[in-house]
């Protein structure tokens, strides 16, 4: 069997070992836009004979790999270093090191993919930043597909005057000898993917702001942002406070993970990775400026990216079958936040702006949902609206958000979306079960016919639903003329006794209050 046909069986068949620690120690030249770098992984075998396959793009030169400091043999092909024979006993525990230099190729459009991204900053200075890996084979660093390390270390070399930074807290900072260069350390020490750790160098200035969190620990939270852009950050972060407290309050005291939390200035739309959130909404309102309603001031960018820690730090890594409840829950909560800073009604009136997102293309589970463009806004808005109408049909506030804390705050499973209903019967049996799997899927969303018919005995509104799920029948709050009732419809024709005087016969103005149905009037 040719080379190029083992190396990917390898890294498919292997055993992902146990990860205690990642180390990095990375060396990027600015002036060339080339990184030499040592990767070392403190793992465990598990299986005396299993070899060991790594991810790493081609374009980059692994000169030596060590085993508990001592050279062994390796080879290099196809984005792939592997290491062909046994590399320990079973239940040892080795040091395994890669040596490596190159050139990475920029990423094309980052945050969405991966990948170094060197511009100049506005005073015409070199400013490094990298973006999340999605693709392992274009991985800058070695990565065991699979593979997530209890904690991590970072350390980055880079000319003085220069900061860098990367996830976790900063341990230390070491100038050499001349004080020509200077080494930070970070330290993240909780469970992370090695592809999760970010490498940041630039002209920063760093502030900090506390937070006193609802059991009164007062917790740093820490901003670097490029040096001329000091203080207009210095206002502008403050609402971190603000977004914590939110979060504290629908979803109980803030996780370890968020207790050292950093924030870093980048020049693309930010995205927030375990202990780091990489910002670039310009210390501007909404995002860019735009998006949110009118009369509201908050960065969305921020909101966003405060939750997905929340989020993430209850989820980790999710299968492809429940990723749609960590996107329904990070943007759900975005209009959580307007809810309490401004108003239920106007937390409604945000809900409606992802409307137009969900296009009917696919339903958020099944087998092609893992080929799903996460960036289109569909899997995000669907997912929200469907949480927004499951709290309607709940038509109780205080149980609804005891049921999102309670939910939030289970052990990890390895199947959330039964968690979820599970969850969701023990507060309300309404029949979840056929109204989740008519979102989940099918791409098509339910259809509430409805038509009006005058009687010498009044108004009547007759509805009912056409979905693909035959028992689906989830109870919705409808508006008509400033009135609102409660309606369960189901596949049967229902009627309900309008009390208000219609306006318009023609154009019967209802509203179905953002639930995650189509409206069809028909003529009676």
């Amino acid at each position: 069997m040719v080379l190029a046909a083992v190396l990917p069986q390898l890294a498919a068949q292997q055993v992902v070992p146990q990860c205690s620690e990642y180390q990095l120690e990375i060396i990027p030249d600015l002036s060339d836009r080339s990184i030499e770098a040592i990767a070392t992984l403190l793992i465990n075998t598990r299986s005396e004979d299993q070899p060991i396959s790594l991810s790493l793009s081609n374009e980059f030169r692994v000169s030596k790999v060590t085993i508990n400091n001592s050279p062994v043999s390796f080879r290099q092909s196809f984005n792939s270093v592997s290491i062909p024979f046994p590399v320990g006993q079973k239940g040892e525990f080795i040091r395994l090191s890669i040596y490596y230099s190159g050139t990475p190729t920029p990423s094309t459009n980052p945050p969405w993919t991966g990948g170094f991204h060197q511009s100049l900053d506005y005073k015409d200075r070199s400013w490094l930043n990298t973006a999340p890996i999605n693709d392992l084979e274009q991985s800058w660093l070695p990565v065991i597909p699979g593979m997530v390390a209890d904690s991590s270390t970072v350390d980055i070399t880079v000319r003085d005057r220069l900061s860098a930074l990367s996830n976790g807290q900063l341990i230390k900072s070491d100038h050499d000898k001349d004080r020509r260069k200077i080494t930070y350390t970070y330290r993240y020490a909780a469970p992370i993917r090695p592809e999760k750790l970010q490498l940041h160098v630039g002209y920063y200035a760093t502030y900090d702001t506390t937070f006193t969190t609802i059991e009164g620990q007062v917790v740093s939270l820490q901003h670097h942002v490029l040096d001329y852009n000091l203080n207009r950050a210095s206002k502008h972060l403050n609402q971190f406070g603000k977004i914590l407290t939110a979060w504290e309050h629908y979803l109980g005291p803030l996780p370890d993970t968020l207790r050292h939390l950093q924030t870093v200035e980048v020049p693309f739309g930010g995205t927030a990775v375990p202990g780091l959130i990489q910002y670039g909404n310009r210390f501007m309102r909404g995002s860019y400026g735009g998006f949110i309603p009118l009369g509201m001031d908050w960065d969305h960018e921020l909101v966003r990216s405060v939750a997905a820690l929340y989020i993430d730090h209850r989820f980790g890594q999710l299968k492809s079958n429940d990723r749609w409840l960590r996107e329904a829950f990070i943007t759900y909560l975005e209009s959580l936040y307007v809810e309490f800073y401004y108003s239920k009604e106007k937390a409604l009136e945000y809900l409606d702006l992802y409307r137009p997102y969900v296009r009917e293309r696919q339903p958020l589970v099944d087998s092609l949902a893992s080929d799903f463009d996460l960036n289109d806004g569909e899997f995000q808005a669907k997912g929200a609206l469907l949480l927004h109408s499951i709290r309607q049909a709940i038509n109780n506030d205080g149980e609804w958000l005891l049921l999102i804390r309670d939910f939030l705050q289970l052990p990890k499973s390895t199947n959330e979306t039964q968690a979820f209903i599970r969850q969701l019967k023990s507060v309300a049996d309404l029949g979840w079960t056929p109204i989740l799997k008519q979102y989940l899927h099918h791409h098509r969303l339910p259809v509430l016919e409805y038509w009006l018919v005058a009687s010498v005995e009044g108004d009547f509104l007759y509805y009912r639903y056409t979905a693909k799920e035959v028992n689906y029948q989830l109870p919705i709050t409808i508006e008509i003329n400033d009135e609102r009732s409660m309606i369960v419809p189901t596949s049967n024709t229902q009627s309900i006794r309008l009390t208000g005087k219609i306006r318009n016969r023609n154009s019967l103005d209802l509203n179905v209050m953002n639930a995650l149905v189509i409206l069809k009037p028909l003529t009676p």
